[in-house]
């Protein structure tokens, strides 16, 4: 089970709903371990939900391997976060890099368009 990417989703609105699923779709390849919204009732609703469908799927199949990682996925095993930034530091410190990396070439951007339009 150690060889599964886990996965942190940062945003649990709409569209999460349907990765979460997906991810679902994949209980030997992927785990899903923490959560993060800004607004917690948000991360708090999607972990519920979450957990209710991997159980209903632990319930309906009939192999035991599937019927496992899907009981695993549970309350104490996803962290929730309201902030992104402790989020990338705790559980993701590689994306960190990347998220910087956007953050600082989107300033650039934005200094250039700027510059331009000024023009």
């Amino acid at each position: 089970m150690s060889s599964r990417l886990k996965i942190g989703i940062i945003g649990c609105r709409m569209i999460s709903a349907s990765h979460i699923r997906g991810y679902l779709y994949l209980p030997e390849k992927v785990e899903i371990v923490a959560l993060c919204d800004v607004v917690p009732d948000s991360a708090e609703r999607r972990l519920n939900n979450f957990v209710e469908e991997a159980k209903n799927r632990a319930d309906q199949t009939n192999s035991a391997r599937l019927q496992k990682l899907w009981q695993a996925c549970n309350r104490e095993r996803i962290q929730v976060f309201a902030d992104y930034q402790r989020f990338l530091d705790l559980i993701a410190p590689e994306a960190r890099v990347m998220a910087d990396a956007c953050q600082t070439a989107v300033a650039k951007l934005g200094s250039k368009t700027t510059s331009v339009q000024e023009s």
